[in-house]
């Protein structure tokens, strides 16, 4: 029997309301009216000849505090909940996740143009620490995780076009693999080669090429070079594919090629 389920988004079973109690308070909630949303529920139908069953199922229910934050994500099919806190500058500092029963949580803590989030067990271990830093233009430079008894490091460095995204082992800070990303003059990623640890031994490439609406048009990649103990599962095969737009900007003819499969085809 087959099935075609139906969303219904956007029920909204409450409003509340927000006061100021500061004459020198201009503040105003979200929508500027004194009211916000407070919770969206979605409900999910099957439907079976052309026909809606009459019993919905709730797939989701979110609910939002007076800024606009949702406080609450639950998903009752799928046995998940996320519940958030926040700070009083609107950021979060705690995040609760419920997967079957299991619960774990996060923490974040903030200073300056540094971040660091905590995450622990459903027994509640500290198993995993992520120390993040950011320039003054809030660009990520540096991403630290910490395990028990491993850890890595992420660093970004920017130049006019380009970024380079390296990753190290922790303990002893030599390099995993490296990444060299280009961009074109509208900030699209047009190149991006990632090399293993002694620099000259390619992983993985690929390029891309953009239309005037920014949309991909051209795509060569993934050229791949297999080493020995690096995962290359999914990146065996180069692929390329050129693609155009009609008017409306629907796909209009989409060209495949992978050379090692000895395939081409249109689309």
């Amino acid at each position: 029997m087959k099935k075609n389920i139906a969303l219904l988004l956007g029920l909204v079973l409450g409003l509340g309301f927000v006061s100021c109690s500061s004459d020198d308070d201009d503040d105003e909630s979200v929508n500027g009216e004194g009211k916000y949303l407070a919770e969206r529920l979605t409900t999910r139908y099957d439907w079976k000849d052309g026909k809606r069953s009459d019993k919905g199922e709730i797939y989701y229910i979110i609910k939002y505090n007076e800024k606009g934050q949702s406080v609450s994500a639950e998903y009752p099919s799928e046995s998940y909940k996320s519940e958030y806190v926040y700070d009083d500058e609107g950021r979060r500092i705690e995040w609760n996740v419920t997967r079957n029963n299991i619960s774990e949580k996060y923490e974040f803590e903030y200073n300056g143009n540094v971040s660091v989030r905590y995450h622990y067990s459903s027994k509640g271990k500290l198993w995993e620490t992520i120390k993040s830093e950011y320039d003054d233009e809030g660009r990520l430079v540096k991403e630290t995780t910490i395990y028990t008894n491993s850890g890595y490091v992420f660093t970004f460095s920017y130049g006019e076009n380009t970024e380079t995204r390296t990753y190290t082992n922790l303990k002893d800070g030599s390099l995993i693999w490296q990444d060299v990303v280009e961009n074109d003059s509208h900030n699209n990623i047009s190149k991006s080669i990632r090399t293993l640890a002694n620099g000259d031994k390619i992983l993985f490439e690929y390029t891309q090429e953009y239309d005037s609406k920014g949309r991909i048009c051209k795509s060569v990649g993934p050229i791949v070079t297999a080493e020995e103990g690096v995962d290359t599962a999914g990146l065996a095969h180069t692929k390329y594919w050129e693609r155009s737009f009609n008017d409306d900007g629907l796909v209009k003819k989409e060209h495949i090629a992978v050379p090692a499969d000895n395939e081409e085809y249109d689309l």
